[in-house]
């Protein structure tokens, strides 16, 4: 390994405040488009999904709701964000868990180990709340990010499609028990 014998780096989640919204609107588009910007087979569509996602105005409001926590990932400086739903079903079915609707890092903090301690820490946060399912959503071609998933417990639960103006776009959907 090259990190000439140090710890493997912590890592801080800490709440977003309202303050730092102009902030998440920053990383959210630049990590967003970064990891995934290639998936999109239109570049209007993603501006506008970007739009919808991390708009500021969006990211405000998303900030006042209670059902919903945004965190910052912080080595020394912020290094990626995400989002949670506390209580959301899972389409189509009568299951309920805490949603991880976003979590992206920066590029270079990816294989940090950085995904599995947010995502145990998450698991903690929604066990905290009384919630005993995690799940999320995985683009059908986002191998590497479903191996991860797969690697900390998660399972394939069913396949779902978001409709954009022109096409439908495919995700893989997994959860597991906490």
């Amino acid at each position: 390994s090259t990190d000439n014998g140090k710890h493997a780096m912590t890592i801080i989640l800490r709440d977003a405040k309202q303050s730092e919204a102009a902030l998440l609107n920053q990383l959210g588009i630049r990590l967003y488009t970064h990891h995934l910007q290639h998936y999109w087979d239109s570049k209007e569509e993603m501006n506008e999904y970007l739009q919808q996602e991390y708009s500021l105005h969006t990211i405000q409001h998303s900030l006042n709701d209670p059902a919903v926590s945004w965190y910052i990932v912080e080595s020394s400086t912020p290094v990626g964000f995400l989002k949670v739903t506390w209580r959301c079903h899972i389409p189509g079915t009568r299951q309920e868990g805490t949603l991880l609707n976003k979590l992206y890092l920066s590029p270079d903090e990816t294989g940090k180990n950085y995904g599995r301690q947010i995502l145990d820490a998450i698991a903690e946060k929604a066990r905290e709340r009384g919630n005993d399912y995690l799940w999320l959503e995985v683009h059908e071609h986002n191998k590497r990010a479903r191996q991860f998933y797969e690697k900390q417990g998660m399972v394939f639960i069913q396949d779902f499609f978001h409709k954009t103006s022109t096409s439908d776009v495919k995700v893989h959907i997994l959860g597991k028990n906490l």
